[in-house]
């Protein structure tokens, strides 16, 4: 079985050494290649029978989305969660909401779209982080605050 190991340009040191690795452990039992998401991307992705996808790129709000959005409508079955649910899970604050409406537990959470009009809030220590960035991004020491004073200091 010929497999793609989608990942996305430029790449660090990190996602080299990623991508190396899944190569390596796929090479046991498949062909896997690895492939990049470019202009070339759409046309050569048709070639592969599977695509491992490590790809997480994309714009402020549609990240980790393209890559499985393309594999899906070219009929590449792919690893990962859909278009879809990256649409929905990369705004953490939309996720919370689904979790709350869906009755699973969440800790409480307000979303300030005014860093201006920071809202006070009754419930401390908070944890402060962007709404939209994958992983630990824009997340520091600073980002657990005990008062408003500490959110309007992370705002």
């Amino acid at each position: 079985m010929k497999v793609a190991v989608v990942y996305d340009l430029p790449m660090s040191e990190e996602d080299k050494r990623m991508v190396e690795a899944v190569i390596t452990a796929l090479s046991k039992k498949y062909d896997p290649q690895p492939l990049p998401i470019d202009e070339k991307f759409i046309e050569t992705v048709k070639e592969y029978d599977f695509a491992f996808n490590l790809s997480t790129g994309g714009g402020k709000h549609s990240k980790q989305v393209h890559a499985p959005a393309i594999l899906d409508r070219l009929g590449v079955p792919f690893t990962g969660s859909s278009a879809i649910v990256h649409a929905i899970c990369v705004d953490k604050s939309i996720t919370k909401l689904i979790l709350e409406k869906s009755g699973i537990p969440t800790p409480r959470f307000v979303k300030i779209d005014d860093p201006n009009n920071i809202p006070e809030i009754d419930f401390y220590p908070a944890f402060v982080k962007p709404s939209c960035e994958g992983s630990a991004l824009g997340i520091s020491r600073d980002s657990v605050v005990k008062n408003q004073e500490g959110i309007e200091k992370t705002g």
